[in-house]
């Protein structure tokens, strides 16, 4: 029998094969004998079907590709496409922030890049691909990764402004194409850096470890019963063995039916990376959170990426401000990247008072506010408590009825007959420890009448559930919030240090608390001494410079240590940038490149 090569060295067919084959160009000769020039022009003739509104950067594209013979990534100085490498190494890495490979063509771009460098003939229709997929995942990636995939502003309840790519931005990332290194160099820089976002992609993975993971669901209990610490129940086994696929619980540990300080330390750590309350039980809160799929959280974690993203206009280069997280229901206020305070708040109720997610900035405090009841407050729950006969509420509440500026009494009020069409009273709560708004109410000018204030319910911050407000923010701390707002004293004279201890001192003066500072003491020691108790009575404290407020929406918080802490989605948002982010990454390239 003739071998394969004694027929290809003596028949007349091997002669050929060998001939024809010697005849082909290698792919290495196809790439040098390109003429590379007549790329752009067709680049420039797709990127024209495209328009301009889709992302920033579609029209420096067409700038180029229409004024430039180089295409930016399939170069004939670069034989290998090295650089199309460089970028498929950054698109094949998007999911570790929560963007689809599929969404960057990171997958679709090696393919092709392969069919090229693998093809025995030039394809220019080929090549004229992957360079223009190239440029718009390009751009799509460093607009998306450095200012977010998606605008706030098109999702309800949304009203600050975020900062989006302009024309510098475009010019820094088409002139990094030049070469390799600063191509990497510049999508290493432009990803967030922020501590938050990094822990968040720790986070990401450690889930995505057990995202396989098959867990038994944990029955709910009967309603208003709880397992406590030392009590044996059917369901601990179960909980047990879902703390410990996390590693929160060791996996040597006993497993028995009881409720153990081992269970006791793993549940209460559970209970604080969910934001719950650490007690000595266990509740169908914290067992349906313990039944969520480990997709949830990486969902999770997805829209907050997206969030961490966007860059509020409001706190762009700003070194002292106030951050409300209605989601976390909690307040930090900064001071050059430091929390100096961190409290928990209340927030509106849903679905009918949600609190807006807005930028403002605080300009004035109220000290020992009066409430001028809203007309939605009066009709919808002040009538029909006054209707049913309890007559003594408003009294007991130390509130007052006012119909065009004379004070009236409630019995004259035709409580049955008040619509949002007919409502001509007003009706004010005396200022005072009773008052709804507490002692300090922080104005800020917003279109919705929102502000924050104090309370005369202090309990409420002690609660798990806080969202319970027509829409305003109630403060845990309104003293310590309000010395934060006022001016900060950079290299302070004596005498202005002086002026700033007794303004504190005048302020908790009129709250009724004791002066702390020894200029505030002697300040009032004077007063006294001169029986003049009135030039410390202030009702306004004015704020200047003012004092940037954010209210935001985070399904994460961090805590005293920096470590993240999963919050209830009380508005349903995540839902819909999770819906939004998804609808996005399931069209094409050129229909969405972005939007910007």
């Amino acid at each position: 029998m003739f071998s394969l090569s004694f027929f290809l060295k003596n028949s007349w067919l091997g002669i050929a094969v060998l001939f024809i084959t010697a005849c082909q160009p290698t792919a290495e000769k196809v790439i040098e004998k390109m003429d590379y020039a007549k790329i752009n022009p067709l680049v420039y003739k797709s990127l024209k079907k495209i328009p301009d509104s889709i992302n920033v950067g579609i029209p420096f594209l067409k700038t180029y590709y229409s004024n430039n013979q180089q295409p930016l990534f399939v170069t004939e100085n670069d034989s290998a496409y090295t650089k199309i490498d460089t970028l498929i190494h950054y698109l094949s890495k998007s999911e570790e922030h929560g963007i689809a490979n599929s969404y960057l063509f990171a997958d679709s771009l090696a393919y092709w890049k392969s069919q090229l460098l693998n093809s025995n003939s030039i394809n220019y229709i080929l090549t004229e691909k992957i360079e223009r997929h190239a440029a718009l995942s390009y751009i799509k990636y460093c607009t998306g990764i450095c200012y977010g995939f998606l605008n706030p502003k098109y999702f309800t309840n949304y009203h600050y402004t975020t900062a989006s790519p302009d024309s510098n931005f475009m010019v820094q990332i088409l002139k990094a194409t030049v070469s390799c290194d600063s191509l990497a160099t510049l999508i290493t820089q432009i990803q967030p850096q922020s501590a938050e976002y990094k822990k968040l992609q720790n986070l990401r993975n450690v889930y995505m470890q057990y995202i396989d993971s098959i867990i038994q669901p944990i029955p709910l209990l009967d309603k208003d019963e709880i397992i406590k610490y030392g009590e044996h129940h059917r369901s601990i086994p179960l909980i047990k063995q879902r703390l410990s696929i996390t590693q929160l619980l060791s996996a040597d540990s006993v497993p028995n039916y009881m409720f153990d300080k081992q269970l006791l330390h793993a549940i209460n750590k559970f209970q604080k990376d969910n934001d719950f309350l650490s007690e000595k039980s266990i509740d169908n809160l914290t067992i349906n959170a313990l039944n969520r799929p480990f997709s949830y959280y990486i969902n999770l974690i997805d829209c907050n990426l997206e969030r961490l993203r966007w860059q509020p206009t409001a706190l762009a280069n700003q070194t002292k401000y106030i951050r409300v997280n209605v989601a976390s229901k909690t307040l930090k206020a900064i001071r050059n990247d430091s929390v100096i305070l961190d409290m928990n708040i209340c927030v509106g109720r849903p679905p009918k008072h949600l609190t807006p997610f807005l930028e403002s900035k605080i300009y004035e405090g109220i000290l020992n506010p009066k409430w001028r009841v809203p007309n939605s407050i009066i009709i919808k729950e002040f009538a029909p408590i006054m209707i049913k006969g309890d007559t003594g509420y408003l009294k007991r509440n130390r509130l007052r009825i006012f119909y065009k500026g004379r004070e009236i009494p409630h019995d004259s009020v035709k409580w049955e007959k008040l619509a949002e069409k007919y409502q001509p009273y007003s009706i004010e709560q005396d200022s005072g420890a009773l008052n709804s708004l507490g002692r300090i109410k922080f104005s800020f000018p917003n279109t919705f009448d929102i502000y924050l204030h104090d309370t005369n319910y202090k309990s409420i911050f002690k609660k798990y559930k806080r969202d319970v407000s027509h829409g305003c923010v109630r403060v845990e701390k309104p003293i310590e919030l309000l010395l934060f707002c006022l001016p900060e004293l950079k290299k302070p004279k004596p005498d202005d240090v002086k002026k700033q201890n007794i303004l504190c001192d005048k302020i908790r003066l009129n709250l009724d608390m004791k002066p702390k500072t020894k200029d505030g003491k002697k300040y009032l020691d004077e007063l006294m001494k001169a029986n003049d108790s009135t030039d410390f009575r202030m009702r306004k404290v004015k704020i200047y410079p003012y004092v940037p407020i954010l209210i935001d929406y985070r399904t994460f918080d961090t805590d005293s240590k920096e470590n993240i802490r999963f919050c209830e989605d009380i508005y349903g948002m995540d839902s819909l940038l999770y819906h939004s982010m998804h609808s996005m990454m399931g069209d094409s390239i050129l229909s969405t490149v972005g939007t910007y």
